[in-house]
């Protein structure tokens, strides 16, 4: 018994941090001050992330299937989570197709605001004579200015857009056509629209011509025939104005009317080609010579007769031409190049037509006198 227990006293005794349970509590503390020490130095470098602030709810990022608007409103709720109050420095958009108001505003903490948002659903329409359903979207940023910091905060609104009514055409142009004091033909053009819409109206911009639905029937098949018709007496010159369509849903809603440009050209009984010369560059001393052609667009096919001619230039010499054709006739423009840089001439030809009304045929010429 003796030499055991002094066996017993002689062993050493174990330091706690050399125990299991003291080397687990180290290792954890030091591990703690290394997270710690971590921590501040990312914070005093502002590295850390931090949490937004500023939400919205997943129901105000999207407006789900709509027809087709150019002003439709939407509104957007953005809340302040945070324990500190945010302002709103700015707000600004990807597209010009969207405005929103207001630009500044403050949300104290937990608290909301409301952004008034205005889209312009026509923008990125397609290029197809079919009606379509395309997806919007569009970027809202807000610059906050957060605990003294600014921060950006991003959010996408969008849907998708139906469209109700299209033409089949970007523009209706009559062309050359139309001869003044002759009768106009009319142009026709089809509108595509949904079979659901109703109560389809037509318009014109201008009082130059007649817009209609042919046979005033809009037909199920979702196209409708609208013809164009001039006015007659309109003056020789070109004339551009729109026609507009617009329709109402089974609810009674009206939709956003559609345009499109309606382009004519009336021109005169007699026309003289080319109008406008430019004869080039020219020693001086030379004569440069041209030819005209001065013709009669009736449909009749009266001829007409050249009372005289007088140009602007004295330099300027015109001849008839012996080859006369049915309601034409040529001439040969003479200019004496006698001096240099650019000159102009005018000739004015007085024409009686089967009308037995004067008409005053311009030709205007330019060259480039050159040593």
């Amino acid at each position: 018994m003796m030499a055991n227990d002094s066996l017993a006293s002689s062993s050493p005794s174990k330091l706690w941090s050399e125990t299991r349970k003291g080397r687990i509590v180290l290792t954890a503390g030091v591990l703690g001050l290394f997270l710690l020490v971590f921590w501040m130095a990312m914070k005093s470098r502002g590295m850390l992330i931090p949490t937004q602030a500023l939400v919205v709810d997943e129901r105000y990022l999207s407006f789900g299937q709509i027809w087709e608007r150019k002003d439709y409103p939407w509104e957007v709720v953005v809340k302040n989570v945070a324990s500190h109050q945010v302002e709103i420095i700015n707000i600004t958009t990807s597209c010009t197709c969207v405005s929103a108001t207001p630009k500044q505003f403050t949300i104290p903490p937990g608290k909301n605001a409301k952004l008034q948002l205005n889209l312009d659903l026509t923008k990125g329409q397609e290029r197809t004579n079919a009606l379509t359903s395309r997806p919007f979207e569009v970027k809202i940023d807000a610059m906050v200015k957060e605990l003294g910091r600014p921060i950006n905060y991003s959010w996408t609104i969008g849907g998708k857009v139906r469209e109700a009514l299209k033409f089949d055409r970007r523009l209706v142009d009559f062309e050359r056509r139309l001869i003044f004091g002759e009768h106009f033909p009319a142009a026709q053009c089809v509108l595509i629209h949904d079979k659901s819409i109703k109560d389809i109206k037509i318009n014109s911009s201008s009082t130059l011509a007649d817009v209609s639905i042919v046979d005033d029937v809009i037909n199920t098949d979702g196209r409708a025939q609208i013809r164009i018709t001039p006015k007659k007496r309109i003056t020789p010159g070109e004339w551009e104005f729109d026609i507009y369509a617009e329709g109402k849903t089974m609810a009674g809603k009206t939709l956003i009317g559609k345009s499109i440009p309606i382009r004519m050209h009336v021109m005169d009984k007699l026309i003289i080609e080319p109008s406008e010369m430019c004869m080039g560059a020219y020693r001086i001393g030379s004569t440069i010579k041209k030819r005209v052609l001065l013709q009669s667009l009736a449909e009749d096919k009266t001829p007409f007769v050249v009372e005289g001619f007088s140009a602007s230039d004295m330099s300027t010499c015109v001849e008839p031409l012996l080859d006369r054709r049915e309601n034409a006739l040529a001439f040969q423009i003479s200019q004496h190049v006698n001096g240099l840089g650019f000159h102009e001439s005018k000739v004015n030809f007085v024409v009686v037509a089967g009308d037995n009304r004067r008409h005053d045929v311009r030709l205007k010429i330019t060259w480039h006198g050159i040593e």
